[in-house]
């Protein structure tokens, strides 16, 4: 509703280009990384997981956050707009699963913004 409001309000006009507005979707990592079985953590659910150092004697799980965001662009600068964690069971840790996660974000944010 945020977004609707402002556009409404006319403040998101400055990043119009010909009456649209541009938006940048990308996938991204977050947080720190968490090496599961030196430390006492539990993962949360929407931990992904890897192995660094694979075949390594530094081999070791890592567990982190991915997410999809989208963000207006524009002459101003860039406005932070939505975003869509990806999901361990849905959407894998695989380079390149951003993709299921952004269609769920476009979805959602056609369904409240527009």
């Amino acid at each position: 509703m945020m977004l609707h409001e402002l556009s409404h309000s006319g403040a998101l006009a400055p990043f119009a280009v010909q009456g649209l507005r541009i938006g940048a979707l990308d996938g991204i990592e977050l947080h720190q990384h968490i090496y599961t079985d030196r430390q006492n953590v539990t993962a949360c659910a929407y931990c992904l997981k890897r192995r660094h150092k694979k075949g390594t004697a530094q081999e070791r799980e890592e567990c982190f956050h991915r997410t999809a965001v989208l963000t207006l662009v524009g002459h101003p600068g860039s406005i932070f707009c939505e975003q869509e964690p990806l999901q361990c069971i849905e959407d894998g840790s695989d380079k390149g699963s951003e993709k299921k996660a952004a269609k769920r974000l476009l979805h959602r944010i056609y369904e409240n913004h527009l």
